[in-house]
């Protein structure tokens, strides 16, 4: 016979079986969680645009400093700046390196400036995230040659998880959109072992 101790070890198994999140720790239960996130958004809303500022590079150089997107050496070489307490805002120049098709940004570097978007927004509201999933929208072909400007906005915190969605832009068009959801990245666990 299962008792109820019994029963939470196995159910535990079950649900890490059918549904394999193994970068995700256990989490505190109830709202302690959004509260903690809602109570960061807060007090980020309370400082200064130049403290904001501040804040977000300093996390940025000290555990995202070798980021292929934004870091110092080589790469995309994107830098974001704080357009409000839970918004950023870039410019990135479509270099001809860059383009996919013939005279067009590829697919994968424009969701990489939007991803980038996203973890600076992050960034803004004092906490580093690692995204959790991400759904992009290709409205238009991004034309090489062009400098697009990339902004994102976080929304609603769900338990661990923000809500954060990011555009590209050309002018006033969007040209692409996403909707990430990004989780703490004290919550991550990386694997120990290398599978490859």
């Amino acid at each position: 016979m299962i008792t109820r101790k019994g029963i939470a070890p196995i159910a535990r198994l079950l649900i890490r079986t059918l549904i394999p999140l193994p970068w995700f720790r256990t989490v505190p239960r109830g709202d302690h969680m959004s509260e903690l996130l809602e109570g960061r958004q807060r007090l980020a809303a309370t400082e200064s645009h130049v403290e904001l500022q501040t804040r977000a590079d300093h996390l940025r150089r000290v555990n995202h400093s070798t980021c292929c997107a934004c870091g110092g050496t080589g790469g995309f070489g994107l830098s974001f700046d704080i357009t409000g307490p839970a918004s950023v805002e870039g410019a990135f120049e479509c270099a001809e390196r860059w383009q996919g098709y013939d005279g067009v940004l590829h697919g994968g570097v424009i969701c990489l400036l939007l991803d980038a978007a996203m973890t600076h927004c992050g960034f803004a509201l004092r906490r580093e995230v690692m995204t959790g999933d991400m759904s992009v929208r290709f409205l238009h072909p991004v034309p090489i040659g062009e400098t697009v400007c990339v902004r994102a906005a976080a929304n609603d915190c769900v338990g661990p998880l923000q809500r954060i969605q990011a555009q590209i832009l050309l002018g006033e068009r969007v040209m692409a959109r996403a909707v990430g959801r990004f989780v703490d990245r004290s919550l991550v666990q990386l694997p120990m072992e290398k599978s490859c």
